[in-house]
């Protein structure tokens, strides 16, 4: 088993190293989206980032996750982070994101809830395992975002 969820991940990453020039486009096309969807938001948004994971990066957790099947597993080839002034703001960015876009909900995580119900302080966001929907999905603006 150990051998073939190796020869899983070296497929996958082979993959995406042929397709990383995909992966950066889909990651400027994801932030412009991001803007985009929140271009009418009452939130103060200091900034919004994306990025593709290095390749380095993609090895390293192919290699520590172990994963069976990494297409499905794993999330985050591309990032985006919405950086806000006030906390107050996250859930109105999360619910419009939520709203436009279709949102994996097993797979996203609410960190501030987790951290509540740990009585923690600490790093606190909303992580959440987004696809484009609707007219965001077909729209000709994001072409590198549909085919991932």
């Amino acid at each position: 088993m150990a051998q073939s969820r190796r020869l899983v991940a070296s497929r996958f990453f082979a993959k995406y190293q042929a397709e990383r020039s995909i992966y950066l486009l889909a990651s400027e096309q994801a932030k412009d989206l991001i803007r985009e969807i929140l271009v009418n938001s009452p939130a103060l948004i200091h900034a919004v980032t994306a990025r593709c994971k290095e390749s380095a990066s993609v090895k390293l957790k192919l290699s520590d996750k172990k994963y069976a099947r990494p297409e499905d597993e794993f999330t985050d080839i591309i990032a985006a982070r919405v950086i806000t002034y006030y906390r107050d703001h996250v859930p109105i960015i999360s619910r419009a994101l939520r709203e436009s876009l279709e949102i994996d909900a097993s797979k996203s995580v609410d960190k501030k809830l987790k951290l509540e119900i740990d009585d923690k302080f600490g790093y606190t966001s909303v992580h959440l395992i987004a696809r484009t929907k609707g007219s965001w999905a077909t729209s000709p603006n994001s072409p590198w975002l549909k085919s991932i």
